[in-house]
């Protein structure tokens, strides 16, 4: 509580309000301060930019309502994508501690087949979310040029850790080396992607190659080449994997999730339905919460299941 009124008095001395705060801020202005306190005593964080646009410009008049869109280019981020992000990774995590248990032979899951059972589903998901999340990303720099290296950076940022995954595998299971998984994936794609999201084209551009890009995937698929192939889709005979994504058809799914970030978020804020959306649920806090971390825990939960089934003697490495 000292907090969130600690933050209000601190945020009205940086707007540079200069008259106490009583006397330059309307009735309904001060019920929605007051509003905002509530929230916060009940769980809620608050942004200095966040109260900013709630006030807002006291020289125009225009007052923000808790609950409207706020501007990513500011920082923020939405609640529903972080957590359809979470649902995507627990199902993900589900799906892994049952292939661990069948890769182990435990016999727990006699019901579950890797080989009729696909991931694929939860891992369409997952990239089509990323896809969106570009968009959202870039729009938060004003800058093309910004927003060009900052993706650009990013996905570098995520090859660093697919590199650690393919030397971890080979080093654990070098019989079925991941090299290029869906981290892998999302690394290139984020570069790849650059043109589609910093130059803000159409949402049919990036929906029709995606469509290419994954009408592609059949043709590809039946063709055999040398191993600096494998990331477009190209394999050879024998080539075995833990996990693989590659470019052809899996990039196209990114540019889906392009056309449909640039749909549902045109100019960065919410669109169609997602404008009835208000302040965040509090059941969706938890999820929400993995939603903002996908990455450390993705890294993380597979050792984490392995161990889990070693210390209980349902697996050994």
């Amino acid at each position: 509580m000292i907090t969130s009124v600690l933050s209000i008095f601190i945020s009205l001395y940086l707007f540079e309000l200069g008259d106490p705060a009583h006397k330059l801020l309307k009735d309904r202005e001060i019920q929605l301060v007051v509003h905002e306190v509530l929230v916060l005593c009940f769980g809620y964080k608050i942004r200095f930019f966040q109260l900013r646009q709630m006030i807002g410009d006291r020289r125009s008049g225009h007052v923000e309502v808790p609950g409207d869109h706020i501007n990513p280019m500011r920082g923020s981020r939405y609640f529903e994508l972080d957590a359809a992000r979470g649902i995507a990774l627990l199902l993900m995590i589900i799906y892994h501690i049952l292939f661990c248990l069948y890769f182990f032979g435990t016999g727990l899951v006699p019901w579950f087949d890797p080989f009729t059972i696909s991931g694929a589903p939860i891992a369409f998901l997952f990239v089509v979310i990323a896809g969106v999340s570009l968009v959202l990303s870039a729009g938060r720099e004003k800058s093309p040029v910004r927003s060009a290296k900052k993706l650009f950076f990013r996905g570098l940022y995520l090859l660093f850790f697919a590199a650690v995954i393919t030397i971890v595998t080979w080093l654990v299971y070098p019989a079925e080396t991941v090299v290029f998984g869906i981290l892998h994936l999302l690394g290139v794609a984020t570069i790849l992607s650059i043109p589609f999201v910093v130059m803000k084209v159409k949402p049919y551009v990036p929906l029709i190659f995606g469509m290419i890009c994954i009408a592609l995937s059949p043709i590809v698929s039946l063709l055999r080449g040398p191993a600096f192939l494998i990331p477009f889709g190209i394999t050879y005979n024998g080539f075995a994997t833990l996990d693989y994504e590659p470019l052809i058809p899996w990039f196209g799914v990114v540019l889906l999730g392009v056309a449909l970030g640039s749909f549902i978020y045109k100019d960065g804020v919410r669109h169609g339905l997602l404008t009835r959306l208000g302040e965040m649920p509090r059941f969706c806090g938890p999820l929400c919460f993995i939603g903002r971390h996908t990455l450390i825990i993705y890294l993380v939960h597979v050792p984490v299941i392995i161990g889990v089934l070693v210390l209980l003697g349902l697996g050994t490495l």
